[in-house]
């Protein structure tokens, strides 16, 4: 596993994980990474971009609205990151 792909797609997916996730398919589909090593990049992908929404909510509506968003947030992360820890 590349440390590069993987920060790659960490930084890509603060701003946009669609763009990360289509990058990291794109590099499956010319084989320049085998598509079991694809989760990864794309797991780092979507916590970051989670992160990024944790972060917004607390700029644009404060704390208490950030509070109110982090359960929902972290139900996501741990469905996904648990998914590619069971598999």
């Amino acid at each position: 596993q590349s440390c590069a792909r993987v920060a790659g797609a960490t930084m890509a997916g603060l701003v946009d994980v669609h763009a990360a996730v289509a990058s990291v398919g794109a590099m499956v589909e010319r084989g320049t990474l085998g598509a079991a090593q694809a989760g990864l990049p794309i797991l780092w992908a979507f916590t970051a971009n989670t992160a990024s929404k944790l972060a917004a909510a607390w700029f644009s509506g404060g704390a208490a609205f950030a509070l109110r968003a982090l359960p929902g947030l972290a139900a996501l992360l741990a469905v996904l990151w648990g998914s590619w820890l069971l598999r």
